[in-house]
């Protein structure tokens, strides 16, 4: 099995090959290091001069990371832990600072069954081990002796199976343009113009990467909404992307969904209408903050009418703050409340 490592971010111009590497059992070293089996260019200095090490053990290839700056996969974003060996998947996306490699594992064909030189090789010099004494012999045989094979030598010469004949080369099949038209296809919903189809494939993956990325963060601003408004008692519903496991599954149940893009402004929109709720509750509390610390309200109905009672009145509060500040948190919850359901009558939700 051999191990063939590729750059695909970024991506290589039109007049330069692709950054690739083979890696056999051997294994070796990836880093910054003019000394490293594999040395990635990296003006930047993010990439380590010994950032990995590859290794092979029990038909399987492993990536070990010895950098300071660390690894991670792409498809999940997990970082690799420093030290321990990773095994390397089969199509494996991992990121090395910006640069993103692709592994492909590959399997070796055998060799020919055949040794290069057989055993016999040399028997074909005369019956007995030696040549014939008589030098005419050869050229008294009959055409029928002559045909009939001596040894095993002939049918397996010497020169068949050292010298490798020349065979006929397989057609190279043509790099398929489908993920290049693919790519394009995107860049163009997405308005944008790419230079070239390498372009197009590099715009193509940032975007995949910002789409994976934004529906991470909104799975957590749903989370902590809804967190929000159950500590206020307003009795939200849980919109269904924040019951997917990750980014990923939440993409799947997007795609999967009657309505994806209702699901997807649904759960903007819930997000909009908490933050309104929260400001017009906000801007509610503050208006009525004067009515709360009113000195009727501070000292009820017959207290001190002085000034120094008023003010020692007032310290007592200040040094015991629980009932007012239970005042103040029912007039902000009492007015999230009304907000948070006048917002949602305006717009019917079908999810939740």
């Amino acid at each position: 099995m051999e191990l063939m490592l590729e750059v695909i971010y970024p991506p290589a111009s039109a007049q330069e090959p692709p950054l690739t590497r083979q890696f056999r059992q051997a294994g070796g070293v990836i880093g910054r290091a003019a000394d490293c089996d594999w040395v990635l260019p990296d003006r930047q200095r993010i990439i380590s001069g010994r950032h990995a090490q590859i290794s092979y053990s029990e038909e399987a290839f492993y990536l070990t990371d010895t950098s300071s700056n660390g690894i991670h996969i792409k498809s999940d974003g997990r970082r690799l832990t420093k030290g321990e060996p990773e095994r390397i998947e089969h199509g494996q996306i991992y990121c090395l600072g910006e640069m993103e490699i692709r592994a492909r594992l590959q399997q070796v064909t055998s060799s020919s069954a055949h040794p290069l030189i057989p055993d016999d090789a040399f028997l074909s010099l005369g019956e007995g081990g030696h040549e014939s004494d008589d030098p005419l012999a050869e050229w008294l045989q009959t055409p029928e002796q002559a045909s009939l094979p001596t040894s095993s030598a002939e049918h397996h010469p010497v020169e068949a199976e050292h010298v490798r004949l020349p065979r006929t080369q397989s057609p190279i099949t043509p790099q398929p343009t489908g993920d290049f038209e693919l790519a394009e296809q995107l860049c163009q919903q997405l308005g944008l113009q790419p230079a070239s189809s390498a372009q197009a494939a590099a715009l193509s993956r940032q975007a995949i990467g910002l789409l994976r990325s934004a529906v991470a963060e909104l799975q957590h601003s749903l989370h902590t909404q809804q967190h929000s408004a159950s500590q206020l008692q307003a009795n939200a519903m849980r919109h269904p992307l924040s019951d997917s496991a990750d980014a990923v599954t939440a993409l799947q149940q997007l795609l999967g969904a009657a309505d994806g893009e209702e699901l997807l402004r649904s759960a903007w929109r819930q997000l909009r209408s908490h933050q309104l709720a929260i400001q017009q509750a906000g801007n509610r509390l503050c208006d009525q903050l004067p009515v709360i610390l009113a000195p009727a309200q501070l000292l009820g109905p017959g207290g001190p009418r002085t000034d120094g009672a008023r003010w020692r009145a007032l310290q007592q509060h200040y040094q015991q703050p629980g009932p007012l500040q239970q005042r103040c948190q029912h007039a902000f919850r009492e007015a999230y409340q009304e907000q948070h359901h006048l917002l949602n009558s305006l717009h019917h939700n079908p999810f939740g």
